[in-house]
């Protein structure tokens, strides 16, 4: 199990790497819900292969759906089984919240009701209450005390605090996604100075998940250097906001990443799933 490597003139000797994970760490239990929906189906397996919790941390994963979707929960347990990933301790498919839940040391609530043709913004609400209430009391009833929830599922702000409250869980422990707007936006400005998405920092999401959301990219940063200065178009700026002023920002750039969504819907023709699930591993790594 050793090899040899010759460096500057000497011959040295060392373990190989691992194929197989060290895990000594305790399993980090996970819930999905709307396990069998495009979101879910995405996500499930970048937490089952580390993506994540680490290289190294053991997972046992919960997929949680409704009645109707039993069989597509079967078949996504299947497949992990097929995937033979030595993170992977254990998976639970179930639609029964209290099973679902059972222990859970995070929550990532990929499911809620959608919005359908005639249906009014109040309907849609009214019926995710109903849904992120029971969610929520059976989260604080039956997970571990130290639970962290993150509300993917629309509308995600509303939901979020809707199932906090129902569950009287710490408020820092439930949080709703805009990571997908961070990224979305990070991905705009890299492109429009022709960088990495990864050499756009500070910069920062205000507000909902929806096109009243704000960038703000007052203290953005290329690569150390204000994000402003890198721009120098000054047709792609614009002064003022009425949120937050003094400010230099993006004359369009609020409306399109606001708008970014509803492109993609009308590009592939279904809302985005893979971007979604990516920005849940993100924010639930970060």
């Amino acid at each position: 199990d050793r090899y040899q490597r010759r460096v500057h003139g000497e011959t040295r000797s060392r373990r190989k790497p691992s194929k197989t994970p060290r895990m000594s760490q305790p399993v980090v239990r996970v819930c999905v819900t709307g396990a069998a929906g495009l979101i879910a189906y995405a996500l499930i397996p970048q937490i089952a292969s580390g993506q994540c919790f680490g290289p190294d941390q053991p997972v046992a994963i919960n997929m949680l759906d409704l009645d109707f979707a039993k069989q597509g929960l079967e078949g996504l347990a299947m497949e992990l089984q097929d995937m033979v990933n030595p993170l992977l301790k254990d998976v639970v498919a179930t639609t029964d919240p209290e099973v679902g839940f059972k222990d859970c040391d995070y929550c990532i609530m990929c499911g809620a009701f959608p919005r359908k043709q005639g249906m009014e913004r109040k309907d849609l609400l009214a019926k995710n209450a109903e849904i992120f209430k029971a969610q929520g009391s059976v989260i604080a009833k039956v997970a571990k005390p130290t639970v962290k929830v993150l509300v993917v599922g629309n509308p995600a702000n509303t939901n979020a605090l809707l199932l906090q409250q129902s569950g009287n869980l710490p408020k820092e422990n439930v949080t709703a996604m805009t990571r997908l707007d961070h990224s979305r936006a990070r991905n705009m400005l890299a492109r429009k100075v022709n960088v990495q998405t990864t050499e756009v920092q500070n910069f920062w999401i205000w507000g909902n998940h929806s096109p009243t959301m704000y960038p703000d990219v007052r203290h953005a940063t290329v690569n150390g250097k204000p994000l402003m200065d890198v721009i120098g178009d000054a047709k792609y700026c614009d002064e003022g906001c009425p949120f937050i002023t003094p400010l230099a920002h993006f004359a369009d750039f609020p409306a399109e990443v606001g708008q970014r969504g509803a492109l993609v819907i009308k590009t592939r023709g279904s809302s985005s799933a893979t971007s979604a699930a990516r920005a849940a591993i993100d924010h639930v790594h970060d």
